[in-house]
């Protein structure tokens, strides 16, 4: 598995053998998302939604997701991070709708479940996919 971290306040000692230390945001060679090999119609959907270059999470993420490896990806709230999975998780969606799921996002709030469909479907505008959001737990409202 491959671990990419950016603009972390707090450093593990607990690292996988294979962890490449990744450049600052600073040092990373802007690259936009036409490098990253993204399908016309994901790259027009997220120009429509003002996505311009990658992130440095979604810069590191995004191509070794795309391989099919497992990545774990560490950054500070509002630097894309779902974008970091969702876009990968698009692009490797087979090309005519399944009946059956063929991704499932785990989050630990319903909140974030919610905000989490909502970034899928706006990265999905042009994808013939169906997103849910699933969770449990006591009414908000009474």
């Amino acid at each position: 598995m491959s671990a990419i971290e950016t603009d972390s306040t707090s450093e593990s000692d607990a690292q996988p053998d294979d962890f490449q230390p990744q450049a600052s945001a600073e040092q990373q060679v802007k690259i936009s998302f036409t490098d990253l090999d993204l399908s016309e119609d994901l790259l027009d959907t997220l120009e429509e939604i003002g996505y311009a270059i990658p992130s440095p999470v979604q810069a590191g993420v995004i191509p070794i997701a795309l391989t099919g490896r497992d990545v774990l990806g560490q950054a500070r709230t509002g630097t894309g991070k779902t974008a970091s999975f969702a876009i990968p998780i698009l692009e490797m969606l087979a090309e005519e709708q399944a009946d059956i799921p063929e991704a499932l996002v785990l989050v630990p709030t319903r909140e974030l479940a919610v905000q989490v469909a909502g970034e899928f479907e706006r990265l999905a505008k042009r994808h013939d996919c169906r997103v849910s959001a699933v969770y449990g737990g006591k009414p908000i409202k009474p």
